[in-house]
């Protein structure tokens, strides 16, 4: 793994989640393993848990997220489909993050009045940083009662907060219209002030102006079928500003783009794309890395950059799933292009990290002898 300093690792093994937190200090034990997925009764759940969320706050990892098939993870869910769950952390814990005890289990994916979502929930993605204390967990839901006036019968994303325990659609326009089409992924910056998220509508881009101020609409070239990544503001001076990432100067990219990725400090979202239009070393309808950048203060300024390229030019390969760091200065990605890095005659997909500040490329899966002799694939990166 690239950059690999949290001492949280989620996996999923069968039908159970496991947590692994690896102590720091030595007179802690070395690793605490147990089921994060557990049933009301501390046992093991009645179905398939995944898709697990950790939140990343100075190692102390307050607050896990999963999807859950499970009727028996709380007392009371017989809606029979896929909930989305919180679990908080029990104190006390140490600094270097351990020991982690499992605390209270929420259902947040819950629909207005407290009852049970009458559709399936989803993929979700806790906030939270090395500076931020988690504050809300987005996920995706088909169901259509977790707020008001949810009538446009898709997937949208949605964010839950923790405080007052309201959930909010984020998948709408500026002006709060409902999207077109369905919302399939979502991701979130550390202090929920921006939400990235993936969706085939039409009808979402913020078509404003004015000097300084980024625009784009439906009207500048967002295909109907095609996957487009947005981010909707829900903070400061652009709150609920929502605008197409996945774009270059103004027009919509002309193919799909998908798997975000938000730098926890919400200047920079990183994705895969097969659009042509997005940069101008990249005319070939293969899968490839972009980070679109955007910086704070009282004016919106992008750029759209090609990650998946050396010296200019493309990768000769797709590349995707891409991972980005807290500043937006790192993204790793898997590649299965050997024109990215210099001896690269190994024929398989590796891991690339790229600084995007010093403009170079490193070779995250490269053995002490050279190209790895196998396929490498789903980076992941911590937040320095």
């Amino acid at each position: 793994k690239s950059r690999m300093t949290w001492a949280a690792l989620v996996t999923l093994a069968c039908f159970c989640m496991v947590v692994a937190v690896a102590a720091a200090d030595a007179n802690a034990s070395a690793r605490t393993t147990f089921l994060l997925s557990r049933s009301f009764n501390g046992r093991i759940p009645n179905a398939e848990s995944r898709n697990a969320s950790i939140s990343r706050d100075q190692r102390i990892a307050r607050v896990a997220a999963y999807e859950s098939d499970a009727s028996n993870i709380v007392r009371g869910d017989t809606n029979g489909v896929t909930d989305v769950f919180m679990v908080k952390r029990a104190r006390p814990w140490r600094s270097n993050g351990t020991p982690w005890h499992i605390g209270a289990t929420t259902l947040i994916s819950r629909g207005m009045g407290g009852a049970q979502a009458n559709g399936a929930s989803y993929k979700p993605a806790v906030a939270g940083s090395s500076f931020n204390l988690p504050t809300c967990i987005a996920f995706v839901s088909e169901a259509s009662n977790l707020v008001p006036n949810d009538t446009n019968d898709v997937a949208d994303a949605f964010v839950y907060n923790f405080k007052n325990r309201r959930i909010t659609r984020v998948s709408v326009s500026s002006s709060g219209e409902q999207a077109n089409g369905p919302t399939t992924e979502v991701t979130v910056s550390a202090n929920c002030g921006r939400i990235g998220f993936v969706s085939s509508a039409t009808n979402l881009g913020y078509g404003g102006g004015g000097k300084g101020i980024w625009s784009t609409s439906s009207a500048s070239g967002a295909n109907n079928g095609d996957r487009q990544v947005y981010v909707h503001i829900r903070s400061g001076r652009f709150a609920k500003l929502t605008f197409i990432a996945s774009a270059n100067k103004g027009k919509a990219g002309n193919a799909d783009s998908y798997q975000v990725s938000f730098a926890r400090y919400g200047n920079f979202v990183a994705f895969t794309s097969t659009a042509t239009n997005l940069s101008g070393g990249d005319r070939d309808p293969g899968e490839d890395v972009y980070v679109r950048g955007f910086r704070k203060g009282s004016k919106l300024h992008f750029k759209t950059r090609l990650v998946s390229a050396r010296g200019g030019r493309r990768g000769n390969g797709p590349s995707s799933h891409p991972a980005i760091n807290e500043y937006g200065q790192f993204v790793a990605y898997q590649t299965q292009a050997s024109n990215l890095l210099p001896g690269d005659n190994n024929r398989a997909q590796d891991i690339v990290e790229a600084d995007l500040i010093a403009h170079r490329n490193l070779w995250v899966s490269r053995s002490i002898d050279g190209p790895a002799n196998g396929a490498s694939a789903d980076p992941t990166i911590t937040g320095g």
